[in-house]
């Protein structure tokens, strides 16, 4: 199995290959590539997993013909929450600047 193939297995809602390619690219992985246990436990691969998990927990639902595609509400906010969860174990925080001044009494 190769990591494009691994990554479209997360769900059965229908991921692009656009979105996994990008993903990958991101994340420094090549799609092509056999999956092993270690490429399963690097960071790259579960950030990458986690960047599919946050584009579920945002997708529409998808009707075409007779075939329709969904996740309920309740399986998208799971889905974010996992993906946040992975992001906050593998990503360190990032910083908020924020510049404050004082403008005087006269605005």
């Amino acid at each position: 199995m190769t990591i494009l193939e691994s990554l479209k297995n997360i769900n059965t809602y229908p991921i692009p290959n656009a979105v996994i390619e990008v993903v990958a690219i991101k994340r420094g992985l090549d799609i092509n590539s056999e999956v092993n246990s270690e490429i399963l436990n690097s960071n790259a691969y579960l950030l990458a997993t986690a960047d599919i998990m946050k584009w579920l927990g945002n997708v529409p639902k998808v009707s075409q013909s007779d075939v329709n595609f969904s996740l309920l509400e309740k399986n998208q906010d799971d889905l974010k929450e996992l993906a946040d969860d992975i992001y906050s174990e593998l990503e360190p925080p990032k910083k908020i600047i924020s510049n404050f001044g004082y403008k005087g009494n006269k605005l």
